[in-house]
């Protein structure tokens, strides 16, 4: 979960209320998103993107529904994170929500 954990520290920092993970055509298109602002950027390492996808579908546990939540910490502070498995032109993509 390291991978994933460290996304999840990324959007903290960036006072992020969701995080998107979609495809794309150099690697996986990361946003941290708040309110109508974003910022992001693009993992093209193929051993990372599969790491923090399995991490995704993993955590949780997303085998047999296209929803599920993660319980973590991050910074010593709890947080739950509410994952939406959706379709994005064949692919799947992710929705994080983070709440403190």
């Amino acid at each position: 979960m390291k991978a994933l954990q460290k996304i999840l520290e990324e959007a903290v920092d960036f006072d992020a209320e969701s995080v998107t993970l979609e495809y794309a055509s150099e690697g996986l298109e990361i946003y941290f998103m708040r309110g109508h602002m974003g910022a992001g950027h693009v993992i093209s390492d193929k051993k990372r993107v599969r790491e923090i996808i399995r991490d995704v579908v993993d955590e949780a546990n997303l085998e047999r529904k296209a929803g599920g939540t993660i319980h973590l910490k991050i910074s010593n502070k709890p947080y739950t994170v509410r994952v939406e498995e959706y379709d994005n032109f064949g692919d799947s993509a992710f929705r994080l929500s983070l709440k403190a």
